[in-house]
């Protein structure tokens, strides 16, 4: 490899860092904004708003999105929560429409100044009983601790979940933004059990968004919610059930037989499933062939699994660009290591932008592998969004063959994908 594994340890705050301009997915504010009916007020000194205005402008929900911009007056004479409580005032008499809920999102300065937020939220539901409040936190200095920015936001926005009767044969399906394809194999077993399964992006009302809190089991898809699940569990007795998206043919049945094991569902043949991907498998090894394979840790959560995955069933990965080890994917991260010749790149190492290589033909998972490869092949994938279980892998194998039948312009795709660094 390229880089010893040891490296992949260090924290992103211990090393300088590059951005590219194929960086960037789901901001927190644009997950904030999953949540119907609610208006979100950010709160930080003006140069931290950019980011989130352009997503808002990219994504469609700029009228759900104000400024509370901080100066150093603000901050140093200490009326900054005085200041909010006015202002929230100010702005809820502004709007055409009275929101359900306002979601309060800080920058990294509310950490070095110490808001009791308890207390801040506290008087604004006095003040203004009729809406609901929470809190959520942009600041990436706080991105190697136990609650980084986007692990923080997806237990935001089920804080507005009050308790509920489970009396609803429901599964709530969370840590994922985006929701599965309901040509999931899980929708079809779980229903022929007699199972609804809802996202929050199923919910178009607030009234709606209250009735995930009915679910009698949160199956948990992603990592980054598992401090949501945990709240969950705490606040409104839901149980949660962890199901991580896999590139592990053994590791899918597992889960499945676990997750029909707490349900009480009989057992299921998925001979059907395993046959049509490999039947997939096989088209797609012929298509692709040996064209030389990038994969990177903005496509999916486990990019040693899925190098696993393609290199065991006969493809040509050459290379993994990532950021920084997940704990999800060590085991795979050691078998890559013992087994393979594939080589390993720090896509956000502060020289990135001087290793950049030209090599057009490469298929490139992921926006970063295409921009540090600068290949013509794009598989557009954004961390497992849409895929779960035996579909999931499919889905993905279709994108390979359509990205290895046709060329793409790199610049276009991030404008398409509403990318904003």
């Amino acid at each position: 490899m390229c880089l010893s594994l040891c490296a992949l340890n260090k924290k992103p705050s211990s090393r300088l860092g590059y951005s590219s301009p194929a960086h960037g997915d789901w901001g927190i504010v644009r997950v904030g904004m999953l949540v119907p009916e609610i208006h979100q007020l950010f709160v930080c000194p003006s140069a931290c708003g950019r980011h989130g205005a352009i997503g808002a402008i990219f994504h469609g929900y700029k009228e759900r999105l104000s400024y509370l911009y901080l100066d150093e007056a603000d901050i140093i004479s200490g009326g900054y929560e005085e200041a909010l409580l006015e202002n929230i005032g100010e702005l809820l008499r502004l709007l055409p429409v009275r929101p359900k809920g306002v979601l309060i999102v800080v920058s990294c300065i509310d950490d070095l100044m110490g808001t009791d937020v308890d207390s801040l939220l506290d008087e604004l539901r006095e003040q203004q009983p009729d809406i609901a409040f929470s809190m959520g936190h942009m600041n990436p200095i706080q991105s190697d601790s136990k609650l980084p920015p986007a692990v923080n936001i997806q237990k935001t926005i089920y804080s507005f979940l009050t308790s509920q009767d489970m009396t609803e044969k429901t599964i709530l399906l969370s840590g994922i933004n985006v929701k599965i394809d309901e040509k999931s194999e899980l929708y079809e077993v779980l229903g022929n059990a007699g199972f609804q399964l809802k996202h929050i992006s199923d919910c178009k009302t607030y009234q709606a968004y209250q009735e995930l809190a009915k679910s009698q089991l949160n199956l948990l898809l992603s990592p980054l919610g598992k401090m949501a699940a945990i709240d969950m569990t705490q606040r409104l007795k839901m149980p949660y059930f962890q199901f991580n998206f896999s590139f592990s043919i053994k590791e899918i049945l597992e889960n499945y037989k676990r997750l029909f094991d707490t349900l009480g569902i009989a057992k299921v043949d998925f001979s059907k499933q395993e046959k049509s991907l490999s039947h997939k498998i096989k088209q797609a090894r012929e298509i692709v062939g040996q064209r030389e394979i990038v994969i990177d840790d903005t496509a999916t959560f486990r990019p040693f699994g899925l190098a696993r995955f393609l290199y065991e069933n006969g493809f040509n990965v050459k290379a993994i660009c990532l950021d920084q080890l997940r704990k999800i994917d060590q085991e795979d991260c050691d078998w890559i290591s013992d087994n393979t010749e594939i080589q390993l790149y720090l896509h956000s190492q502060f020289d990135a932008p001087l290793k950049r290589t030209e090599q057009a033909e490469m298929l490139a998972i992921g926006f970063e592998a295409g921009y540090y490869f600068t290949s013509n092949h794009l598989v557009e994938q954004q961390l497992d969004e849409g895929m779960f279980g035996f579909q999931g892998i499919e889905i993905l194998l279709d994108k390979m063959i359509q990205a290895s039948l046709n060329t793409s312009s790199l610049e276009i795709e991030i404008h398409r994908a509403g990318l904003v660094v």
